[in-house]
């Protein structure tokens, strides 16, 4: 057509990362004016998409908090966040609640595959919602989680004097956790990481002005995608 032409994709990675690239075909005109050639840029626009996705899921999610007036159901929303699109896509996504009368922090909720089928499967299930809004409307419809995953992490429970334990030294500290290599890190026990499987992973305080009222664990055990600080 003799016009410039622009276009996004979004590819995967054979390491499994998520990357969106924006292609932009320029004509090149000869001396006569015909298009004799076509240049093609190609440019990775993945950190300008992540945040543009990262403010339109902060959107969504305030609108989808609507439709629900359950605790179970804003948790369940707030996971299912964590886990989808590009903005965050973690693969798994753990919450822990404070409990101040028996003084512990206990698994409460999880959100994520058990096993790498069960991985596929549901990423072809999310596949199926071309958008944020019509997955967490879906969330609000469903019934309550029962996946191996959500119940090993309900059985779950640590003292809040227990600082060895990460989730608890994520509370006490009030600040993210950023295991790389759980198997070698002092902050991780045994009893955490085979109970959950984990290898790197992010721990993250859910706090009410200075209180924390439980912690967010994430990790993307089935792609390895790195987790940076960010």
């Amino acid at each position: 057509r003799g016009e410039g032409r622009f276009h996004d994709i979004k590819v995967l990675t054979k390491d499994g990362r998520r990357r969106y690239i924006e292609n932009v075909a320029i004509p090149i005109r000869d001396h006569d004016g015909d298009v004799k050639r076509v240049l093609l840029l190609s440019i990775d626009i993945t950190d300008r998409e992540k945040r543009i996705h990262q403010l339109s899921l902060l959107t969504q999610l305030g609108d989808a908090l609507q439709y629900t007036l359950q605790l179970d159901k804003v948790f369940q929303l707030v996971l299912t966040c964590v886990t989808a699109g590009h903005a965050l896509g973690f693969n798994r996504a753990l919450l822990f609640l404070v409990n101040k009368e028996q003084d512990a922090i206990c698994g409460k909720m999880a959100i994520g595959p058990s096993d790498l089928d069960e991985a596929r499967r549901a990423w072809q299930e999310v596949s199926k919602y071309q958008t944020l809004e019509g997955l967490l409307k879906h969330v609000v419809e469903i019934g309550p989680l029962d996946s191996r995953l959500d119940i090993k992490t309900k059985l779950i429970a640590f003292s809040t004097s227990d600082e060895k334990e990460t989730v608890v030294r994520c509370m006490r500290e009030k600040i993210p956790l950023t295991i790389k290599d759980a198997h070698n890190d002092p902050r991780v026990t045994a009893e955490f990481r085979n109970a959950l499987g984990l290898k790197e992973f992010v721990c993250v305080p859910l706090m009410v002005k200075s209180e924390v009222l439980g912690v967010i664990v994430a990790d993307n055990l089935y792609t390895g995608e790195p987790i940076t600080e960010e």
